[in-house]
């Protein structure tokens, strides 16, 4: 709804602030509302980013342009530029294809070789999953253990 314009997360903050912490889900809600990312495309790169978050890691810039936005550049789902590191949701609609999944294959080897950028891949299984595959992962590429041994949701 966010990438949509169709709500505001910083417009809606205040009126968060009107309610008292120990009406019921508002903690939850104020927690929503602050990763809220209005950059971000798909549910599952939400989904993906609150659970990097939620294991304590930085959080992710969206969409970030490699190497600057233009025709022809790439552009990851979510990262830390920083580090070159960066993680892509493959959502089912555009990555379910052999031909697909070999051009993000062709398309993350160029990342790596011609602008020294490493991406991680996951899928919605990874993300919906009760494993911590994505904490453990996460934390290798960051080069960190992540803050959680179990996901609270």
């Amino acid at each position: 709804m966010a990438h949509a314009e169709l709500i505001d997360p910083v417009a809606l903050l205040p009126r968060y602030e009107e309610w008292p912490e120990r009406q019921r889900w508002m903690a939850r809600g104020k927690q929503t509302l602050d990763l809220c990312e209005p950059k971000t495309e798909s549910y599952g790169e939400s989904w993906t980013r609150r659970r990097i978050v939620d294991a304590g890691f930085p959080r992710p810039e969206p969409q970030i342009w490699v190497p600057e936005e233009r025709p022809g550049a790439h552009r990851l789902d979510m990262g830390w530029r920083e580090l070159r590191r960066a993680v892509e949701h493959d959502g089912e609609e555009d990555h379910s294809e052999e031909d697909d999944q070999d051009h993000d294959e062709d398309r993350r080897e160029r990342l790596r070789r011609d602008h020294g950028w490493t991406v991680w891949a996951v899928r919605k299984g990874d993300v919906l999953g009760w494993d911590m595959k994505i904490e453990r992962a996460v934390g290798e590429l960051l080069g960190v253990e992540p803050k959680i041994r179990r996901r609270s949701w």
